[in-house]
């Protein structure tokens, strides 16, 4: 993962293991880059970005909450392990 501000914005990038058999999950200046797995979904506007599974499960959240407060969850896994990104409130 790779986090950066540009123009006083937040960015990330990254590529998250989907399962076997499965795309690879590709964001890209917070845009999805890459067709998503059969039954994922994404939605995005200009405060954030998430990620589904195909049971709606959240596998990725980025949201500002200020504008220098950016708060990131997700469920980053490899073809061996897996760990969790997250904050609470």
């Amino acid at each position: 993962m790779t986090i950066y501000v540009q123009n006083g914005r937040l960015y990330c990038d990254f590529d998250m293991y989907a399962g076997k058999s499965r795309h690879w999950i590709v964001v890209r200046h917070n845009r999805i880059a890459a067709p998503l797995p059969l039954g994922w979904d994404a939605n995005s506007n200009g405060n954030g970005l998430e990620v589904v599974d195909e049971k709606w499960r959240p596998m990725f959240q980025m949201y500002s909450v200020h504008p220098n407060e950016v708060v990131i969850n997700g469920v980053f896994r490899t073809e061996d392990h897996f760990f969790l990104q997250g904050t609470s409130a």
